[in-house]
């Protein structure tokens, strides 16, 4: 056979993609391994987290009361605060990959809003990396509310499919890669 090593992937058998798995390189499996996790802890942990979280009625969330300012992020988002005293407050809307713009609308909309009395009502959430953040249910300006946040928690999910979607493209090409090597030789 003069050292070529001949291997077949056959739908029959599933202890062919093990010994596949196995033969594949250290670094291959590692990084595969690795990617993975992180899939699961950056994108489906949060969106699992949120999915199942109890989001606190209004009488039992955070107020703050101050002034409004709704700035350019990057990209396409908005960030919103509120100046409370000497205090500058920072509220993330963002739900697993989602845009952390708090108040929709055109531009014009947005800076009829900068600088006027605002009261906000939120409380605290975890998100990607699991770090906390202000999470706003209601944003009240001049006695208008303007924002009603998501209380359901159900966002997110078509982003974590997504990665994980291109991460088995990643992976199968990595394998389809190694077969192609290995069969060369």
């Amino acid at each position: 056979m003069n050292g070529k090593v001949k291997i077949r992937v056959c739908a029959r058998n599933q202890w062919h993609l093990l010994l596949l798995w196995q033969k594949l390189p250290f670094l291959d499996r590692s990084l595969a391994i690795i990617s993975f996790l992180l899939i699961i802890f950056v994108f489906w942990m949060p969106v699992v987290i949120q999915r199942y979280e109890k989001v606190p009625v209004l009488s039992h969330l955070e107020k703050s009361t101050g002034v409004i300012s709704v700035k350019k992020g990057d990209k396409s988002s908005f960030v919103t605060s509120l100046k409370v005293g000497n205090e500058r407050l920072y509220f993330n809307c963002a739900l697993a990959g989602e845009s952390t713009t708090c108040i929709d609308g055109q531009k014009s909309f947005l800076d009829k809003l900068q600088n006027r009395p605002a009261i906000v009502w939120w409380y605290w959430r975890r998100g990607p990396f699991l770090i906390k953040h202000r999470y706003p249910i209601r944003i009240d300006v001049d006695g208008i509310t303007v924002m009603v946040g998501n209380t359901s928690g159900a966002h997110g999910l078509s982003s974590c499919i997504l990665f994980t979607l291109a991460w088995l493209l990643v992976v199968i090409s990595r394998i389809k890669l190694y077969l192609t090597k290995v069969n060369s030789l």
